[in-house]
């Protein structure tokens, strides 16, 4: 009779014992609160980062349109330009320039443009079309913070054109370029380079020159964009100084960012400059593309 009473009291023990929460240690409320502000401030942090790279990498991009080659990525563009040359002659040029680009985007890397050209020359003159001179540049970006964004480069021009009239003589130019984003949507470039010719000529005029390009360029809603260029050459070979005036807006075409069509003007501010090109209109298609 003893064991039958006691059986049902170690049958309720163990059920009581399994059916009691089990007892944890629990973090003081102030610790808790502490971790959780801690990963809220690390989240906005990180969002803040994306913006701004997310917005500077836009102003790249734009950059990349507005000859700041230590930029570029994989190209294939379309460009055609009228140019009203000094006392009355005029030139129309079109060309279509590859560029293809070897290495960490933006970073380290080898740029190669191939580009094909053709010119109509004022006074009835007959077209004349070809390869023209083959480009190399060694890009470098160095110093890349966010908002900032620093470049140098080594560009060779090559003496290889297929005909005199699109080709250039040989030249060895050192490329710098810094970019600042000053707002969300506004960014400064500045390109300083430096053109000297050297080794056989052939018809060609001696070149050593530097030049002074800062961009101001400005990201608009539905991803237009317009920048304004100013361009300031000093011959060392004349001792002579002329600056040009380039206007561009253009549109991405794709989210992606892969496509681009814009629209160029370019006018002289002095008459040194203006004894080359009095003013310049056109346009250009833009592809960009990954290997």
């Amino acid at each position: 009779m003893n064991r039958r009473k006691g059986a049902p009291g170690w049958i309720l023990l163990v059920a009581a014992l399994l059916a009691a929460p089990p007892v944890l240690a629990q973090e003081p409320p102030q610790q808790k609160e502490a971790w959780e502000d801690a990963h809220d401030r690390a989240e906005e942090e990180m969002r803040e980062r994306k913006d701004r790279d997310h917005g500077f990498r836009h102003m790249l991009d734009v950059l990349e349109l507005v000859d700041a080659p230590v930029f570029e990525r994989n190209m294939l563009q379309t460009k055609y330009e009228w140019t009203q040359k000094a006392a009355g002659a005029s030139m129309g040029e079109l060309t279509f320039k590859p560029v293809f680009t070897f290495g960490a985007e933006r970073e380290f890397a080898l740029r190669i443009e191939a580009p094909l050209e053709t010119f109509w020359p004022s006074g009835g003159g007959s077209s004349v079309s070809g390869f023209a001179s083959l480009t190399t540049t060694l890009m470098w970006g160095f110093f890349s913070v966010s908002g900032i964004r620093q470049a140098v480069g080594l560009e060779l021009q090559w003496n290889t054109a297929s005909n005199s009239a699109v080709g250039q003589p040989w030249i060895i130019e050192p490329v710098y370029v810094v970019a600042f984003k000053l707002w969300s949507t506004v960014a400064l470039s500045v390109e300083i380079n430096w053109q000297k010719s050297f080794g056989n000529l052939g018809t060609y005029k001696p070149v050593n020159t530097i030049q002074f390009k800062p961009t101001l360029t400005v990201g608009l809603p539905a991803w237009f964009y317009v920048a304004v260029q100013d361009k300031t050459s000093w011959s060392i070979q004349n001792q002579n100084v002329g600056s040009l005036l380039k206007f561009t807006a253009g549109r991405f075409l794709t989210r992606a960012k892969t496509v681009v069509l814009a629209v160029e003007y370019e006018t002289s501010l002095d008459p040194v400059a203006a004894e080359g090109t009095v003013f310049m209109v056109g346009g250009l298609l833009t592809y960009f593309f990954t290997w």
